[in-house]
């Protein structure tokens, strides 16, 4: 299973698009950024609605060939420009819907409904700026049971800043996956029912400029050996150990693993983040 080898995270700003605008193909074929548009204000709807058209738009002409994720959580989908704007963007680009476990119910259901109208995914977004709890997992495990079972779900967990003033930010982020996605030896976790779903879910997540693992909910194939996953290079994830079964039986097949640094848009523009990797 392929996917991208870097999850920016980036404003809807035009700086940023103009970053990703300049990387050469290469990089930006091997990247999906995850765009988040900030809250808008204007004088009345009309503006509004040409103030959206007009970011949004510059970030799906970025993407005609490449996919990236565009979150909106700080807009009413239901009310208008969003509720014709969004979908429209969601379905009928590259740009795949974001949603959280968090947000209101019609947010949830307009995103949902957008994937399965445009068939590239859903992104689920669990914003992690502390200590994980199950709290996350059992809201998380919700949001996934009123959608398609059948649907492709990418999931982003987001550390938000990683300062030093957090050092076990990683630890964090392996509690999280250990409580969303199955143990390394294939049981499923107590604390999060969905696992046992059909749909194709992968995880996305990061802490910083940190290599992370891609892993998917359908198998059993981790990065991770003896809890040491945090810091290793590409090749190592790519080349670690993938066990072809699981004790209980069960078929389940088996999943990509990639190395996936998530960076903040707001301290790394796209070029400084892959620049950095490729020096």
């Amino acid at each position: 299973m392929s996917g991208p080898l870097y999850v920016p995270v980036l404003p809807v700003r035009p700086h940023a698009v103009a970053a990703v605008k300049d990387l050469v193909p290469w990089t930006r074929d091997h990247m999906a950024p995850l765009w988040t548009l900030s809250a808008m204000t204007a004088e009345d709807a009309d503006e509004l609605q040409q103030s959206v058209n007009k970011e949004v738009g510059r970030v799906a002409a970025v993407h005609k060939y490449t996919s990236a994720w565009l979150d909106v959580p700080y807009a009413a989908l239901d009310e208008s420009p969003y509720a014709n704007l969004l979908p429209f963007y969601w379905s009928h680009t590259a740009l795949r819907p974001v949603t959280a476990p968090d947000l209101p119910a019609s947010h949830q259901a307009l995103a949902t409904h957008s994937a399965r109208e445009g068939g590239n995914g859903l992104g689920i977004r669990i914003r992690l700026p502390g200590t994980w709890n199950d709290e996350l997992a059992e809201r998380t495990a919700a949001l996934l049971d009123r959608t398609d079972p059948e649907a492709r779900m990418d999931l982003l967990l987001d550390l938000q800043a990683v300062l030093p003033g957090r050092p076990d930010a990683g630890k964090e982020a392996l509690r999280a996956l250990d409580a969303l996605v199955p143990s390394p030896r294939g049981v499923r976790s107590p604390r999060c029912p969905a696992v046992s779903r059909t749909a194709s879910t992968d995880c996305w997540t990061g802490t910083g400029a940190t290599p992370t693992a891609r892993t998917g909910r359908r198998g059993t194939r981790y990065a991770r050996a003896g809890g040491r996953m945090w810091g290793r290079s590409l090749r190592r994830l790519r080349d670690a150990p993938r066990p072809q079964s699981r004790p209980g039986g069960g078929r389940r097949r088996p999943v990509a693993v990639r190395a996936a640094p998530v960076h903040d848009g707001t301290r790394l523009s796209a070029r400084q983040v892959l620049g950095r990797e490729a020096g």
